[in-house]
């Protein structure tokens, strides 16, 4: 039975609001990981940078500070952002936000199409059927399917050295 009126056609709008609520919710997880990507890879950068202007700056005495003083303190400067240099490029090599920002926009993009194609058969309310809906439903499943086995076997993976820490 083809109702457009009835069980197929309540059953895709359940579809497509959680469609909607989903693919909004992973734009704001991929817009998040970008950005905490880039301020992993910036910081480095410029714990880098900092370090090196400081181990320059050390030999160039600058007027109102002593030599012995102001050497110290630009080799404190430069231990201290050497020294988190590893602390952000391990913490950003365990949370992998990148992957995380990849996997999410490829998990809303593919609820987009879906919700496209929600749209599409929602403009033709002759073709909503049982079988249609149960397609949209299975292609829904498949996606957070996909990126919950995607999270799944990143946080599986063992470290680079091949021990197992567990």
């Amino acid at each position: 039975m083809s109702d457009s009126e009835g069980i197929p056609s309540k059953r895709l709008k359940a579809l497509k609001k959680n469609v909607i609520t989903e693919s909004g919710r992973f734009k704001e997880w991929a817009e998040s990981n970008k950005n905490k990507a880039f301020i992993c890879r910036i910081a480095v950068v410029i714990l880098g940078a900092v370090t090196t202007f400081a181990l320059g700056l050390k030999s160039i005495p600058l007027s109102g500070y002593e030599g012995a003083d102001w050497e110290r303190a630009m080799s404190i400067v430069a231990l201290l952002c050497s020294a988190a240099i590893p602390v952000c490029a391990a913490w950003d090599a365990f949370c992998d936000y990148r992957s995380m920002w990849v996997q999410f926009t490829s998990t809303y993009t593919s609820l987009y199409s879906l919700w496209d194609d929600i749209d599409c058969l929602e403009m033709d309310r002759s073709q909503i059927t049982e079988a249609s809906v149960e397609r949209l439903c299975g292609r829904y499943k498949a996606i957070l399917g996909t990126t919950n086995n995607a999270w799944r076997i990143e946080r599986l993976k063992k470290p680079e050295d091949g021990n197992d820490h567990d």
